[in-house]
């Protein structure tokens, strides 16, 4: 593979906001772009048009395309139809086959102007056809309309990943997320630790107080969840009182640490709802993947729910682990958050 990333360079002056990167949850970052163009003068032409405002990747044929897709993850693609080794419209097909490429929007740039490969080309999932010669502005303006639309669909994505309340992930979203760090795990022998956690007394607060404060408990509980969690970490809203964080790389002692210092750090809050202050607390179920078990998400859940069970009958502010597990799940470094000494 010959695929070729340029540095980042500074956005060019009077820049449309909407040209810029895609907005994720706390990131933002300019559109990558991937030119898949033969021609070499074809192919400058191109970056030399978009770079200012894009970063760009590059392939020189079919092949490369594909290689340099999955390597670079590109956010769109510009393809031409006539390249050695795969043509365009092979290229087309094998994105659309692959789930971790069938998404990415491809504007289909091309010297033959026959109605016939244009329908091709849209039937085989492209979002725009440029044909050349192009100007230069309409050839941003077709990538910026088609950079808005891949973020308005990001956007909804997000939404619909959301918890709305709290800003962690929902429960669909961590339905996903534990399947793949299970099969991760699972294929690089590596530890993987989920803790169930149910908030204490939430019920006497919506009861006494009102859910508005019922809410602001939720959301305190959620801020000392989150600032707890490395990057690497995945918390999401269970729903209800219930939360739930995945700790790859990380055994039964370290997610036991996580949750004592998440446990210490709620009793030392201090919530004061309607000139009251109260105590939030919650209770903790962990369990932990050994590396190289291969029994899934579904179990490993189950067995930190149960875990969660015994501790909320032990009373509140309790933490329990799931002994089957325990004693196989060696952690290979400690865990360091922010703010660690």
């Amino acid at each position: 593979m010959t695929g070729r990333m340029n540095s980042h360079e500074a956005p060019g002056p009077g820049r449309p906001a909407n040209e810029d990167a895609l907005t994720g949850p706390g990131a933002v970052r300019r559109l990558r772009l991937l030119v898949a163009e033969d021609e070499p003068d074809a192919r400058a032409a191109l970056v030399l048009a978009l770079r200012p405002t894009y970063e760009m990747l590059t392939a020189a044929d079919g092949m490369e395309a594909l290689a340099v897709t999955l390597a670079g993850h590109p956010d769109v693609i510009l393809l031409d139809l006539m390249m050695p080794k795969l043509d365009g419209f092979q290229v087309l097909e094998l994105l659309r086959a692959n789930p971790a490429t069938s998404g990415i929007p491809v504007l289909v740039v091309s010297a033959k102007p026959d109605d016939e490969d244009k329908v091709r080309s849209l039937a085989l999932g492209a979002v725009d056809y440029v044909e050349k010669p192009y100007s230069v502005a309409e050839l941003r303006a077709r990538v910026a309309r088609t950079a808005r639309m891949l973020q308005a669909q990001r956007a909804l994505f997000d939404l619909a990943q959301t918890d709305p309340l709290t800003g962690l992930a929902n429960r669909r979203a961590f339905d996903a997320r534990l399947a793949a760090e299970c099969k991760r795990a699972s294929r690089y022998h590596t530890p993987l630790t989920c803790v169930m956690v149910d908030m204490d007394q939430l019920k006497a607060i919506n009861d006494e107080l009102g859910h508005l404060e019922g809410d602001r408990a939720i959301k305190a509980v959620t801020r000392i969840l989150r600032e707890e969690l490395r990057e690497t970490d995945f918390g999401a809203r269970y729903g209800g009182d219930e939360f739930v964080v995945l700790l790859p790389h990380t055994g039964a002692r370290e997610g036991r640490v996580y949750a004592e210092r998440v446990c210490a750090r709620l009793r030392e809050l201090q919530f004061e709802p309607s000139a009251r202050r109260l105590t939030l607390g919650a209770c903790f179920g962990l369990a932990c993947q050994p590396p190289g078990n291969q029994d899934g998400g579904e179990a490993l859940l189950d067995a930190a729910d149960q875990a969660l069970y015994r501790a909320k009958r032990a009373g509140r502010g309790k933490i329990e682990v799931a002994e089957t597990w325990e004693a196989s799940c060696a952690a290979p470094r400690p865990r360091m958050v922010a703010g660690d000494p």
